[in-house]
C-alpha cells in the first residue's frame, strides 16, 4: 500500500506527519511532565502513609487516596454535588444553553428506540428541521462501557434522498444512585458536553459531500481538538445557571458554591 509500516498507514489520516514525530512528542511530554508527576506522587504517598498505609502507594491506590486528599485539602466531596446534576435537569439546561449559543430548538419526539430509557430529539433552527439526536445515557446490563458519539445519517441531498437531515446518537453509562438522598440519576457533565460537542459537529455541518462531511472530513485526532473548549464552558457561571440546580430545593449550584467559599 506504499507505507513502510502500520504506523505510517495509521498516521495517513491523522495530524501527525510521521511516527518519529509522534515518538518525539511523547518523549518531550514525558520529560516536561515527570517533575510535577513525581512531586504529586510524593505528596500522595506521604498522605497515604499518614493515614495508615504501611507500604508505598501503588497505581491502584491513586484514585482512592487522591479523593481523600482532595477532601482534606480543599473540602471538596463529589458526592455533595451530585444532587445538582440530575439527568433531566442537566439535559434541559444544556438545550437552553445551546439555544443561546447556536439558535437551536430541541423538541422531544416519540419514535421507535432500542431501549425505553433512550430519548430522541429533533433539532430546529428558525423553524426548520435540521437533524435528529438520540440520547442513550443510562448504564445497563449488556451495554458496552464508556461513552461515545456516532452518526447514522449524513447530509447528502445530492443523492436524491427525500429526508437528508443528519442523524446522530450520544451514548454514555451514567449509573443509578447508590444513596437514597440522591436524585434518580445524575450526569457527569464533562462527558455529556464532550459527546454533545461531537454530535453538534455532525448535526450542524453544512458540507453536503458525505465522504468529507461531519466528522468524516477531519483527521481522526483533529476531531478532538475543539472539544476541550466546549467542555470547559460547563464551568462558566452563566452556563452553570442554566442546568445545575438541586433536584429537591431548586437552589443553583453556582450560588451554593459561592456561599461555601465565603464560609
Amino acid at each position: 500500500m506504499g507505507f513502510k509500516n502500520y504506523a505510517e498507514l495509521s498516521l495517513s489520516k491523522k495530524m501527525a506527519e510521521s511516527p518519529q514525530q509522534v515518538i518525539s512528542f511523547l518523549r518531550e511530554l514525558a520529560v516536561k511532565s515527570r517533575p510535577q508527576a513525581e512531586k504529586e506522587y510524593e505528596q500522595l504517598n506521604q498522605f497515604a502513609r499518614e493515614t495508615g498505609l504501611k507500604d508505598d502507594i501503588q497505581a491502584y491506590d491513586f484514585a482512592y487516596y487522591a479523593e481523600k486528599l482532595k477532601k482534606q485539602q480543599f473540602n471538596v466531596n463529589d458526592e455533595d454535588y451530585k444532587p445538582y446534576f440530575e439527568k433531566n435537569s442537566v439535559i434541559k439546561g444544556l438545550f437552553r444553553f445551546l439555544k443561546k449559543l447556536f439558535k437551536l430548538d430541541f423538541e422531544e419526539v416519540k419514535v421507535p428506540v432500542w431501549h425505553p430509557t433512550v430519548s430522541v430529539f429533533h433539532l430546529y433552527r428558525k423553524g426548520n428541521l435540521i437533524g435528529r439526536l438520540y440520547l442513550d445515557l443510562e448504564a445497563r446490563k449488556g451495554k458496552r462501557d464508556g461513552a461515545w458519539m456516532d452518526e447514522w445519517v449524513r447530509l447528502s441531498p445530492q443523492y436524491g434522498r427525500k429526508n437528508s437531515s443528519p442523524c446522530s446518537f450520544c451514548v454514555a453509562n451514567f449509573p443509578l444512585p447508590h444513596r437514597i438522598d440522591l436524585p434518580p440519576q445524575t450526569i457527569r457533565c464533562e462527558t455529556l458536553f464532550h459527546e454533545m460537542g461531537h454530535a453538534l459537529h455532525h448535526l450542524l455541518s453544512r458540507v453536503e459531500e458525505p465522504f468529507v462531511s461531519r466528522i468524516s472530513g477531519v483527521e481522526w485526532d483533529a476531531v478532538e481538538v475543539s472539544l476541550p473548549v466546549f467542555r470547559s464552558l460547563r464551568h462558566e457561571p452563566s452556563v452553570l445557571k442554566e442546568f445545575a440546580y438541586h433536584y429537591k430545593t431548586g437552589k443553583n449550584f453556582q450560588h451554593q458554591k459561592e456561599m461555601k467559599l465565603k464560609s
